[in-house]
């Protein structure tokens, strides 16, 4: 994975301490760096590509006339994670839109809405803001919930499609959260990581000729492991909640 960032938002540098506690492979890079790197290089290094929340403003002055080369990068088959949750420590704003004209509204909830498993994400400011003109395709994973009540028209986090690959939204405060709020945002994140991983077009499978290679196997095993995870996880509650006994789930 690419990490752009030129701070760590919140001052944690969340998404590392995450990515390495899953053994995820990444590198770091600046809006600065990102102007040297072309798309084609993006593409080949990286299957996923992840925007830090509370950037200061050179960054997002910076990323703003870079997102046709990250939207070209999605296209090509690669998942793009943005925390847009800025007017935060670091005192910038997103100069432009997100990919299919996407715009976050400022607006700060104490809690929000999980809604595949109705659960409830709570911090002083779960989220920043919420996502305006998401595209009819989008599915939505996060609402806000300031009152307690789900708010559908305020989606704090949603995945779409763009091109061949996937575009994943959210304006929760996930670097803030994840490190002070918990083992329920550090549990949301993981999941959003996996989620997000899984969509990422896979290499093409190459030809061999002689001898199978362990790590390519290994390899090959994780990204069907992860891809699905989603639906073990969803199977595994379903039959919790309809009171299968733990002995019949470990035969399953």
């Amino acid at each position: 994975m690419l990490i752009l960032k030129n701070v760590d938002a919140w001052g944690s540098p969340t998404i590392e301490t995450t990515l390495k506690a899953m053994n995820i492979t990444y590198k770091v890079m600046t809006s600065a760096e990102l102007q040297n790197t072309t798309t084609g290089e993006l593409v080949k290094d990286y299957d996923m590509i992840i925007i830090a929340s509370d950037q200061n403003q050179a960054f997002y002055d910076e990323i703003g006339p870079q997102m046709g080369k990250l939207e070209d990068y999605v296209r090509a088959g690669r998942t793009l994670e943005i925390h847009a949750a800025n007017w935060g420590w670091g005192g910038g704003l997103w100069t432009t839109s997100l990919p299919r004209n996407v715009t976050i509204v400022q607006s700060y909830s104490n809690s929000d809405y999980v809604i595949a498993n109705n659960t409830t994400l709570t911090s002083s400011y779960s989220s920043h803001g919420y996502l305006a003109n998401l595209p009819a395709d989008a599915e939505i994973i996060t609402v806000q919930s300031p009152s307690g009540t789900p708010d559908y028209s305020r989606p704090s986090t949603a995945i779409y499609p763009l091109g061949k690959g996937w575009v994943s939204v959210t304006g929760l405060t996930i670097e803030y959260s994840v490190a002070r709020g918990g083992s329920k945002w550090m549990e949301f994140y993981r999941s959003l990581v996996l989620t997000d991983l899984s969509r990422a077009a896979p290499p093409a499978v190459p030809v061999i000729k002689s001898s199978v290679s362990f790590l390519m196997l290994n390899f090959y095993y994780y990204r069907h492991y992860i891809t699905n995870l989603e639906k073990y996880n969803t199977l595994y509650v379903e039959a919790r909640d309809g009171g299968v006994d733990n002995g019949t789930l470990a035969l399953a």
